[in-house]
């Protein structure tokens, strides 16, 4: 999964290979976690390459083969936005740590675990009854308000979860 904020100007890409073996396989993905991690590391060769690229990018691989790809949109950053990489298991930190930026220290559920404990709303607009009441496994929170709410809050946001 990928999310970036509107408009891609000086925005993070965030990239998510996948949760929980469950979860996955209820949206119809059964590659094992760390094949994820490994065909994510190869998306993020093929968007890398779209990114800095002056023309069409061919690519054959393990999990991706695409033909003259090319995006109409290119990154305001150069050479591309700052990837930010979320996981804890060591495939994720193996992938995490060559392919994305500058990243805290991992703490896996503890800071959701301890913002559900002070508030159910976290920074006006992460809702955290479902973090408090799961453990925090992942996916466990989500993000309350307007779409304008949100991406206000976003924009505004140092912390992450």
């Amino acid at each position: 999964m990928i999310g970036v904020a509107p408009e891609a100007t000086q925005a993070r890409v965030h990239v998510i290979g996948g949760g929980i073996d469950p979860d996955q396989r209820r949206d119809g993905d059964f590659v094992g976690k760390d094949d994820r991690y490994r065909r994510t590391d190869e998306y993020l060769d093929v968007l890398r390459a779209i990114w800095t690229s002056e023309g069409p990018v061919d690519h054959v691989g393990d999990y991706y083969k695409s033909e003259r790809a090319r995006s109409d949109v290119q990154p305001v950053q150069s050479p591309h936005p700052l990837i930010c990489f979320g996981g804890a298991s060591d495939s994720a930190i193996a992938v995490g740590a060559v392919r994305a930026g500058p990243v805290p220290e991992a703490v896996t559920s503890q800071r959701p675990l301890a913002h559900a404990a002070d508030s159910e709303i976290h920074a006006e607009r992460v809702f955290m009854p479902i973090a408090a009441a799961t453990g925090a496994p992942g996916n466990t929170t989500c993000l309350v308000g307007t779409p304008d709410q949100v991406a206000d809050h976003d924009s505004r946001q140092d912390d992450v979860i």
